[in-house]
């Protein structure tokens, strides 16, 4: 990964160690030498690099991305090393890392060239292309990025009529935007900004649409090779997912996620084609499954004791698991982890079988190894593969084992991240047998669990 001096610029802009109980390793800080300990950064380490006006104010969309002008194509060493740009609304500006090692403004607040005026959702292309919704503007801006500086594209300000942009998203060759005000998804070319259609939701009409993912079928970094768009609406209470022809897949309220007082904002879909999103009220991140169904909600990172504040917009490098996190005053960066839950040891109930069933629930697709640990000495009983998140059920042979080498046996569940913290993260879960239960040789009487 990159330096310290390099982090910190994205941070501005947004050991193997087994794991202790209680450290949340869904998302977890990368290791001390490559971000010198600032993980987590705000206005402070923000003046250093732009000078002492300088201020968060209504941070809104963020967007990262490995430029094609910016990728040495004779290595891939490079290929972490991103352009990331946020929206600073209150401000009417881009914040953005021209390069590696620093940090710049564009923009005031106004609405002409240059200009923005409540500012919402941001996306880059890999040409360079930069997408604002200039939601106060009722246009789309569009900028480049330049070899030292962003530069002015032009503007995006009809749509079969006036519209309303509150979030961009560039994907398949398209710009989507979705149009708050017209209770719709709005599609224009990726390389003009010529208005192409108004994308047919099936007949299931949106609802105050304000934010956007897409992830086309034939992107690079998308395992799932499936076609997802994932709308916020309702204002941040509603969440729908649509196919590749618009037809309906799912739908949730928030409400029926996540308790207390919810407003969801800008999500992301990794690599798996799973979906994050931020609550900047309940202050959390929720990740949800292809189907919607949740997997984790996070009030912090790793072993971070400051709960996030007021989260609102993610970025993620799907290739290598990087996430950044904006904040009501900074920004948090993070690389994917994993997490096990509720992990038992379930004995078999037929007679004739001698093994146990392994259950557990994985927040992440992961490497995961079983051994058994019996006299001081360990056993592999499952060689390391990869398992999906989700339930998980794993069936333990024991016939190649005594009674007695298994009293007072225990078995060691491990998995790893398959994305870059996987030499820097092993989370493990140590299981006793069941108090009543007897191992049994096949034919025996035995009792139940």
């Amino acid at each position: 990964m990159n330096t310290p001096r390099i982090t910190l610029a994205l941070l501005l802009l947004t050991a193997l160690a087994v794991v202790a109980e209680g450290r949340e390793t869904s998302y977890v800080y990368p290791p001390f030498k490559h971000t010198l300990g600032m993980h987590r950064v705000g206005e402070m380490e923000l003046k250093l690099f732009l000078g002492p006006t300088a201020r968060i104010s209504n941070p809104q969309g963020l967007t990262a991305l490995k430029l094609a002008s910016r990728d040495d194509t004779k290595t891939d060493r490079d290929d972490d090393e991103l352009t990331v740009l946020l929206v600073n609304s209150g401000r009417g500006e881009i914040i953005y890392n021209p390069s590696l090692t620093s940090v710049k403004r564009y923009g005031k607040l106004g609405s002409g060239e240059g200009e923005f005026r409540g500012a919402r959702g941001i996306d880059v292309n890999r040409d360079g292309l930069v997408a604002v919704a200039d939601t106060g503007n009722r246009r789309i801006v569009l900028l480049r990025v330049g070899a030292k500086d962003l530069e002015w594209a032009g503007v995006i300000d009809d749509a079969d009529g006036p519209f309303s942009p509150t979030d961009v998203a560039f994907s398949e060759g398209f710009l989507w935007a979705a149009d708050y005000a017209g209770n719709r998804i709005l599609r224009f070319k990726a390389d003009s900004g010529a208005f192409v259609d108004v994308w047919d939701t099936g007949g299931e009409p949106l609802e105050r649409p304000l934010t956007i993912a897409v992830q086309g079928a034939r992107e690079k970094w998308n395992h799932s090779r499936r076609f997802s768009l994932l709308v916020v609406d309702r204002d941040g209470t509603r969440i729908r997912l649509f196919g590749s022809t618009g037809q309906p897949r799912k739908s949730a309220l928030a409400a029926d996620l996540l308790d207390g007082p919810v407003r969801l904002g800008y999500p992301v879909i990794d690599l798996h084609g799973q979906f994050l999103l931020p609550d900047s009220l309940g202050g959390r991140i929720l990740k949800l499954d292809r189907k919607l169904g949740p997997l984790r909600v996070l009030d912090r990172i790793d072993d971070d004791d400051r709960p996030l504040d007021h989260p609102n917009s993610l970025a993620l490098n799907r290739r290598f698991g990087q996430l950044f996190v904006v904040e009501a005053r900074g920004g948090s960066y993070a690389w994917t982890g994993t997490a096990i839950n509720g992990a038992e040891l379930v004995p078999a109930a037929e007679k004739e079988r001698r093994g146990i069933q392994l259950e557990f629930e994985l927040a992440e697709p992961s490497l995961v190894t079983v051994l058994l640990t019996t006299d001081g000495r360990e056993h592999e009983l499952i060689q390391e593969r990869r398992r999906g998140a989700g339930q998980r059920r794993e069936w333990i042979d024991l016939r190649d084992f005594d009674d007695a080498d298994l009293v007072g046996a225990s078995v060691i569940l491990r998995a790893k991240p398959t994305y870059s913290a996987r030499k820097q993260l092993t989370v493990e879960r140590r299981l006793t047998f069941p108090a009543r239960f007897r191992a049994r040789r096949a034919g025996d009487e035995g009792s139940g669990p």
